[in-house]
């Protein structure tokens, strides 16, 4: 909050803010004391331009005043964290990392149908299914995973098999699931393979990576 008041000060008034009592203002009286613990002094970059910003500014002359002005530039603090949240969340990643466990058909199919729309909107995709939801991805998978659903008859191994014929998509089973079921690889559909998991911790932790767990 200090730092986001401070750089709201510097937009505002074209000053650095600085607390006294820190002892981190530089020398000499600063241009004005809000209170007796906080002030602000003008910055040397700014400063050829502090006269004229200087002379929009109201000189706080009561103790009211300075409160005034303090809620104003804490507002204007809070004002520029709000906005600038907004714009950091619009980056898109380059990769969505679906990790789907759940067991449920409706689970399964809307992990596959939310993870095709971003293959469509140009995100790479990486699927690891562990637990029941292993089964989605077995050539002899169960009916609960092949069964068409409403509203478009679609399955979750349907789509599944979609989306592991994308380019740059990547389609496992987690470590443990085939050692648990007794099975070998040969089991698994075609573009399905077992994850390690070193590289999935790292497919996880990757900067331009989303993680969707279900």
């Amino acid at each position: 909050m200090v730092f986001a008041l401070s750089n709201a000060i510097r937009l505002v008034t074209g000053s650095d803010a600085c607390f006294p009592d820190k002892g981190d203002c530089p020398m000499g009286d600063p241009t004005y004391r809000m209170t007796g613990a906080f002030s602000f002094a003008p910055s040397p970059a700014r400063a050829p331009f502090w006269p004229g910003l200087r002379a929009l500014l109201p000189t706080p002359s009561t103790q009211s005043e300075r409160t005034f002005i303090m809620k104003k530039l804490i507002l204007a603090a809070c004002a520029a964290v709000t906005l600038t949240g907004p714009v950091l969340a619009q980056d898109a990643p380059d990769t969505l990392v679906t990790i789907l466990t759940a067991p449920e058909p409706q689970t399964q199919l809307m992990a596959m149908v939310l993870a095709m729309s971003s293959a469509q909107q140009g995100i790479a995709q990486h699927i690891l299914l562990c637990g029941p939801a292993g089964d989605i991805a077995l050539k002899d998978a169960p009916e609960s995973a092949t069964a068409p659903q409403p509203p478009r008859d679609m399955s979750p191994k349907g789509l599944l098999t979609q989306i592991a014929e994308l380019p740059n998509a990547k389609v496992e089973v987690c470590a443990i699931y085939l050692p648990a079921k007794g099975a070998q690889p040969d089991v698994l559909m075609d573009g399905v393979t077992v994850a390690q998991p070193p590289a999935m911790a790292a497919a996880m932790l990757a900067p331009n990576a989303r993680i969707a767990s279900y």
